[in-house]
């Protein structure tokens, strides 16, 4: 008795697809991140060049520095 039928093949490639579907974007948030900042080129495109220092500017104290709770979104007193 063969349980593989065409059905269970539909159902197969259809679970392959969603997967593909849902990994698609984190695909392209990694991608943006290791990306060089003046590389404008397509965010579904790989990185030819990838570099780590997007996240070393930020430990250095550089970057964003609105972008903290205490001075940004957080909306409260942020003389403390």
């Amino acid at each position: 008795m063969n349980r593989y039928t065409k059905r269970t093949f539909a159902l197969e490639m259809l679970m392959i697809a969603v997967g593909v579907v849902f990994a698609f974007p984190v695909y392209v948030l990694v991608n943006l991140a290791i990306r060089q900042p003046s590389d404008t080129s397509s965010p579904i495109r790989p990185t030819t060049s990838p570099t780590f220092g997007n996240f070393r500017a930020k430990e250095a104290g550089h970057g964003y520095e609105s972008g903290t709770l205490r001075n940004g979104a957080g909306g409260g007193d942020s003389t403390r």
